[in-house]
């Protein structure tokens, strides 16, 4: 092929590529997806007010659950966003996709 000719470039569809499919790539993206899950779910654990989580220990309530009845249902909003940031960062087709 002459160096002036124009290659083909494969179109992007939408399925993923031959040389881009199999376990390491959907490996990756799990891991990609989780990250924002974990960061806001850690912002959101963090952000509830001591004097409730004080308040709850005075009531003798124990650690699985206050956990669990107290304090993820206070952090529910923070880690749906998470959960919506990865379904956006996942949808969007890779930056090296023409």
């Amino acid at each position: 092929m002459h160096y002036l000719e124009r290659r083909p470039v494969p179109e992007y569809d939408g399925v993923a590529q031959p040389d881009a499919d199999g376990p390491p790539t959907v490996n990756a993206l799990f891991l990609r997806s989780l990250l924002p899950i974990v960061w806001n779910t850690q912002a959101g654990l963090l952000g509830i007010d001591p004097k409730i989580i004080v308040s709850a220990c005075d009531m003798l309530l124990a650690e699985g659950v206050r956990l669990l009845q107290l304090e993820l249902p206070l952090a529910t909003r923070s880690i749906m966003a998470g959960a919506k940031t990865s379904a956006v960062l996942n949808s969007q087709p890779p930056r090296w996709a023409p």
